[in-house]
């Protein structure tokens, strides 16, 4: 019931529904456009300005979340404060509990200071993503400058890292306009005039993502849980060697590329929820013609899971983690050179490591890449090196940053999680 005479506030969250609802005006025009159902909740008013911590504004989006059963939510605002790297902001904690069962993805604008780096480079830390953007059970959408072969980070987008855990933030970008004069700016509805706008900004890249995601529920049937809707989008980047900046890459926009296998290439979603420590294994598909074939196999994996967080305990911040083990041939298996024995398990080869998930980062923990919700990795291989490949997928707990009692351990939170892996073949072997 808060009046509201800004209507710089209206223009914005209208863009925002706009930008879900019929993505950009160019989408218009094809053939296959889709128009999303949106639910639109005003939660910003001009007596908020004078709170930093926006702390009813969160109550607001709080008050929705927790009495509304929604699959997918879009939040393009929150405190205009970096995000810190000790004890979280209050918007992160309560969102990340409120989305830590996996029932709901939340997308989230990364924020706008990046602009602070082009004159103060040495202001870094100002330029950080903005709460609730690191959070660990969110997905935070930063901005690239363009929707071409060559792009880079829009130079506002704000950027990483995140808190330890949730390392690489923003997980993503999207195309969200470019801020110099000459560059392309987003083309927008308004929902009032049906005017064009021209826009730019994080707040309406990550509403196209969400639109995304929306789509990508509806062309699956809603068969896909919440982890495997962020798992795919992560799992489409084009990667980049500027983690700090871009998280994961540039999210690919052609829903089809989702969808769809070319002839050389297959992917394998696994799904499903983790109950117990012993974990699961999931095996890879491998035909016998691939294990003759003499080609090379790049492969492409992406993990997320949700996991309950202790905002008392910013260092042990997530109480869940995954290990995943890579065993690429069923039959080869080591040696103990000093007993002779065999060893139970197949051989593995290393892929979900701290160095190929975190880089080499001196700081991080050797095992801080397990603790965290949402990573990708490749790699190449001969293809008569695999032989029946299998990942090996462990829940790991703690509380407190300690390990759990035996009798906790039987009474484990259900732990939602996604493994999408793309198989692809540099020679025709018709793998699909």
């Amino acid at each position: 019931g808060s009046s509201d005479s800004d209507s710089e506030i209206f223009t914005h969250g209208e863009l925002v529904t706009s930008a879900i609802m019929y993505g950009t005006i160019d989408e218009l025009s094809s053939d296959n456009h889709e128009i999303i159902n949106v639910d639109h909740y005003k939660v910003y008013c001009e007596e908020d300005e004078d709170d930093i911590g926006l702390v009813d504004v969160l109550d607001r989006i709080c008050s929705v979340l927790e009495n509304k059963s929604y699959k997918i939510a879009n939040i393009s605002l929150g405190p205009e404060v970096p995000a810190p790297d000790d004890e979280p902001n209050l918007w992160t904690s309560t969102l990340d509990k409120i989305a830590g069962d996996g029932s709901i993805l939340l997308v989230i604008a990364a924020g706008n200071t990046g602009g602070i780096l082009k004159n103060s480079p040495q202001d870094y830390d100002l330029a950080r993503i903005q709460p609730p953007a690191d959070m660990l059970n969110g997905l935070s959408i930063g901005a690239a400058n363009s929707n071409a072969d060559i792009w880079e980070r829009a130079n506002y987008s704000s950027v990483g890292p995140g808190r330890r855990p949730g390392y690489v933030k923003p997980d993503a970008l999207f195309f969200g306009g470019d801020d110099e004069p000459t560059g392309d700016k987003l083309r927008l509805l308004g929902l009032y005039d049906f005017e064009e706008k021209l826009k730019f900004g994080t707040s309406y890249a990550a509403p196209l993502v969400t639109r995304l995601a929306a789509r990508l529920d509806n062309m699956t049937l809603g068969k896909m849980n919440v982890a495997t809707l962020r798992a795919l989008l992560i799992h489409s980047t084009e990667s980049t060697s500027d983690k700090k900046g871009c998280g994961w890459g540039r999210i690919t926009d052609s829903i089809e590329n989702y969808i769809f296998c070319d002839d050389n290439t297959v992917t394998v979603i696994y799904q499903g929820t983790l109950t117990k420590s012993s974990g699961v294994r999931a095996a890879i598909p491998c035909p016998e013609s691939l294990k003759i074939s003499k080609t090379k196999i790049d492969l492409a994996a992406t993990l997320c899971f949700y996991t309950e967080v202790d905002h008392k305990h910013p260092v042990s911040y997530s109480r869940a983690g995954i290990e995943v083990t890579f065993r690429p041939h069923s039959e080869k298996f080591k040696i103990n050179k000093e007993t002779g024995k065999m060893a139970l398990e197949a051989n593995t080869r290393a892929l979900f490591n701290k160095e190929n998930i975190l880089g080499n980062e001196q700081n991080l923990r050797k095992d801080a890449h397990k603790w965290e919700t949402c990573y990708k990795v490749n790699d190449v291989f001969q293809a008569s090196t695999i032989n029946d490949p299998a990942l090996d997928i462990k829940y790991l707990t703690r509380d407190e940053g300690h390990a759990l009692t035996s009798k906790e351990m039987a009474s484990l939170p259900i732990l939602n999680y996604s493994l999408v892996i793309t198989l692809r073949t540099r020679k025709n072997t018709n793998l699909y």
